[in-house]
């Protein structure tokens, strides 16, 4: 396990998809990052996943969302991205393992409720 390499990865796609955002846009991002590199330390995370939950969540929080990762629903299920805004409750499941082309139609998954 890498800590650093992973900070350093996580970092780096912050620093592009934050330009020109407001303070308040990086600082909920930063949470995000911050509960990611503590998943990782824990080994509950992988760097390909943790960056595609970080663009996801970036695009949640432009819109006013606040954002939770990893979020644990109940006694067997966590959810990837867990987003709540006013009385909105989004969830959010993530694949990254391999799939064919043609399977990767609909390989993000939201449920609103």
């Amino acid at each position: 396990m890498n800590v650093e390499r992973f900070v350093y990865d996580i970092n780096q796609i912050i620093s592009k998809i934050t330009v020109n955002e407001s303070e308040s846009v990086i600082k909920r991002i930063n949470y995000v990052r911050n509960r990611l590199v503590e998943l990782y330390k824990r080994n509950i995370v992988k760097i390909n996943h943790s960056i595609l939950e970080v663009i996801c969540a970036k695009h949640f929080i432009k819109y006013g969302y606040d954002v939770d990762v990893e979020r644990q629903l109940n006694d067997i299920l966590v959810c990837d991205l867990y987003a709540t805004k006013g009385d909105n409750i989004l969830i959010a499941e993530i694949e990254t393992g391999f799939r064919t082309p043609r399977a990767c139609i609909g390989s993000i998954n939201i449920h609103i409720r």
